[in-house]
């Protein structure tokens, strides 16, 4: 299985999405964006793992979703060998300290604060040390 520099974000909110999608726009992110409207739609493709050829070089997660939440999203990547390895950032417009820390302690690499911008996007890339991956050709 290859990482590629395809960008997954996990988000009910279709205007969230959107907005997301301009976000990196606005500072020339042009990386294929792997759209999966909730927490099932991401669980049931990463299940499908042995199918994937290329994983995406982050995740970014909505925490707050119906059915199946982010939490819950994070615990199944983070128990599967093939994406426990994949950074998963939290993006979210919750403000509770202990929201951060679960997810912290289900191993989110990091912590966004909706909404989001394209500065930081590259603020977390840049810690992540992920910018190589980045496209900027549309």
């Amino acid at each position: 299985m290859v990482v590629s520099d395809k960008i997954a974000l996990i988000e009910d909110n279709l205007d969230d999405a959107e907005l997301t999608k301009i976000a990196f726009e606005t500072v020339n992110i042009y990386n294929k964006l792997l759209y999966f409207n909730g927490g099932k739609e991401a669980i049931s493709y990463f299940s499908k793992i042995e199918q994937i050829d290329h994983l995406p070089f982050i995740i970014l997660l909505d925490l707050k979703m119906p059915l199946i939440g982010g939490y819950d999203v994070i615990r199944m990547l983070k128990s599967k060998l093939e994406t426990e390895k994949i950074p998963v950032v939290i993006v979210t417009s919750s403000i509770e300290p202990e929201d951060k820390m679960k997810c912290l302690e289900l191993g989110a690499a990091g912590f966004l604060l909706k909404p989001l911008t394209g500065n930081k996007i590259v603020s977390v890339l840049t810690e992540l040390n992920l910018l190589h991956h980045i496209s900027n050709r549309s």
